[in-house]
């Protein structure tokens, strides 16, 4: 559920992060599967010093989480694949070169 859909459920807010920088903890070391995981969200005081969103696995109290750092949203949207798509492209342009 995003910020968008918590206004129309009952009982439910939605307490945007003050700094505007919020992080997602997924308890698993499958993260294919994560129905019935525990995912835990977070407010920070600040965010990182490149300003860079991200996500990587990390150790938070004494176990190993998945951990995300989210500008806005509560970490619900998807990270930005800028990078990976024009990589992507470039490789399809150099296949195709390769094979005519």
């Amino acid at each position: 559920m995003n910020s968008t859909q918590i206004a129309l459920e009952k009982g439910m807010d939605a307490v945007p992060c003050v700094s505007g920088w919020c992080g997602k903890i997924i308890e698993s070391q499958n993260l294919n599967n994560e129905y019935g995981i525990a995912t835990q969200r977070l407010c920070f005081q600040r965010g990182p010093d490149d300003n860079e969103e991200r996500c990587a696995y990390t150790v938070w109290n004494y176990k190993k989480v998945y951990m995300c750092l989210c500008y806005g949203d509560l970490c619900n949207g998807t990270m930005k694949t800028t990078i990976a798509n024009s990589f992507l492209t470039t490789i399809s342009i150099c296949l195709i070169r390769w094979l005519i």
